[in-house]
């Protein structure tokens, strides 16, 4: 900001160009939003590699067709961002597509840049499935939690065991918690629930329903340009 301050003194001297303000602005916003996005980033778990599972829901075919499509849009993301990505669970539909698959996204932040994915994701589009050329509705529902670090060593001794008995009221621990915290944010995969809507027809726009922020460039997205997505959710809703 000292910088950028200095230039512009520069510039109403006439000792530097419009382009060279400019230029220096530019800089400024760039580090400034860096600073914004590690602030965002900022919660425990988001530094942490994370766990992505996708489910078809309402749909049939079609949604597990919208599944296979969601899968190979985070794929990208994950390698466009340079993160290692696993397949470590997978059940295929009963003609096309896939009705559930979890992959895992390992490297720093990972958790911390998909945890705003999750959430039911709906598309519209005209169905290569039917024969009639029908716009269909389709649903899936996008899971991301954080990838825990098991490789932890904890040694106790025994003679500092101690035992107590208690009768079970439900389900305790922070673990418990952590994830009951987390699958409270689950929604049925349905009408009204979606956190996202993708149109391919009859016009293409794909749109957050929590931050308002959309694109027409339907393609760019489905091959993993996400980040601008991304980043309206963390900026609108950071740690919460």
């Amino acid at each position: 900001m000292d910088d950028l301050a200095l230039m512009y003194d520069y510039y109403k001297q006439g000792e530097a160009t419009e382009q060279e303000v400019e230029q220096q602005y530019q800089s400024t916003l760039l580090l400034l939003e860096d600073i914004e996005f590690k602030n965002m980033l900022s919660g425990k778990e988001d530094v942490l590699s994370c766990v992505v599972q996708i489910n078809a829901g309402a749909g049939g075919t079609e949604s597990c067709d919208w599944v296979e499509m969601l899968m190979r849009m985070y794929i990208m993301w994950g390698t466009k961002n340079g993160y290692k990505i696993k397949e470590t669970d997978r059940t295929d539909g009963d003609t096309v597509g896939i009705k559930s698959i979890t992959l895992e996204f390992e490297g720093e932040y990972a958790f911390g840049y998909l945890k705003g994915e999750n959430g039911v994701h709906r598309l519209v589009r005209i169905s290569p499935f039917d024969s009639n050329a029908k716009r269909h509705t389709s649903f899936a529902s996008v899971y991301a939690y954080p990838l825990i670090d098991d490789t932890i060593e904890i040694d106790v001794n025994p003679g500092e065991i101690e035992f107590e008995t208690f009768r079970a009221g439900g389900a305790g621990g922070q673990n418990v918690n952590k994830v009951n915290i987390i699958e409270g944010n689950k929604k049925k995969i349905e009408w009204g629930s979606q956190i996202r809507n993708y149109v391919f027809q009859p016009y293409k726009l794909i749109k957050d329903v929590r931050t308002g922020y959309e694109t027409s460039n339907v393609q760019a997205v489905m091959d993993g340009d996400l980040n601008d997505f991304i980043k309206a959710y963390l900026m609108e809703y950071g740690n919460s």
